[in-house]
């Protein structure tokens, strides 16, 4: 599948604020915050985009380079704010075209990382039925290492849409020459009590396929979403990993190693909270 070096209806935007950060290591976090409202159905459901941006703003430490999903245009910019007066540096933000009000972003500190590509695979959006894979290439300031993270929401209800995303980017990763951090809502249900995928799944396997891209684990597994089983029950459906960081063999130099950011009170979610648990994830670029 060919893939178009266009930056195809990206918005990219720029946010000032001041401070430093730590040359030896880089620090990833990738979060669904979970955009759209509550409804009869579910009164749950959607996040209130103040309270999230209150918590980028408060909970995360230490991080220069963040992924979202589910994303509503008129919120990116808040968010990047939020993380900007945060961390400190100089913030821009990439918002990805695809998803309608359901999208992408990618924030990172500028004075850490130089952006050098932005591509949004269309193809993988099937029509615009889901987000396009937002792909950005990087190089570290400090070390000068090059590496693509890749943020990512897979389809959850259309399993054929998740699985020929899942083999196109492992069969993408296998032929690159850089380190590639593919993160995000991948929908590939890892389930904790089995610790293995559901029957009949096939997104994981084929994500994982000949090795080209590698899990990389937390030590320490739990739930990272969270859907009740209806209004009247809160008790959850599903005890499953839905969001992830993979690396490609290139990648395993930069010894990464990921954990579910779990907060007090983060779970049942309400109205005004995500669903989804962040991940974090530290590299180890070196000088």
């Amino acid at each position: 599948m060919k893939l178009a070096n266009r930056m195809l209806g990206i918005v990219v935007s720029l946010l000032l604020v001041t401070a430093g950060s730590d040359a030896a290591e880089l620090m990833v976090l990738s979060w669904n915050v979970e955009g759209g409202g509550a409804s009869r159905q579910d009164p749950t459901q959607g996040a209130d985009a103040k309270t999230i941006a209150k918590q980028l703003a408060d909970d995360f430490d230490g991080f220069q380079l963040v992924g979202l999903c589910e994303v509503e245009p008129q919120h990116a910019q808040a968010y990047a704010k939020a993380l900007g007066a945060d961390e400190g540096g100089t913030w821009w933000f990439i918002l990805g075209k695809t998803g309608d009000q359901d999208r992408l972003m990618v924030a990172y500190d500028r004075d850490r990382l130089e952006l050098l590509e932005i591509r949004e695979w269309n193809e993988l959006s099937f029509g615009g039925s889901v987000r396009g894979p937002l792909m950005t290439r990087f190089r570290d300031r400090d070390s000068g290492v090059e590496f693509w993270f890749v943020m990512n929401h897979l389809a959850r209800g259309k399993a054929w849409k998740r699985e020929e995303a899942a083999k196109t980017l492992n069969a993408w990763a296998g032929k690159q020459s850089l380190p590639v951090i593919l993160a995000g809502d991948l929908n590939l249900d890892w389930n904790l009590r089995t610790q293995s995928p559901p029957s009949g799944r096939k997104g994981f396997d084929l994500m994982t396929k000949d090795n080209r891209l590698e899990w990389v684990r937390p030590r320490d597994l739990k739930r990272t979403s969270y859907t009740q089983r209806s209004n009247s029950n809160p008790a959850p459906r599903f005890n499953s990993v839905l969001d992830f960081f993979f690396i490609n063999d290139d990648a395993k130099r930069l010894a990464p190693e990921a954990w579910i950011i779990e907060r007090r009170g983060d779970f049942p979610d309400d109205h005004r909270t995500s669903d989804h648990r962040p991940i974090g994830a530290r590299l180890r670029l070196g000088r």
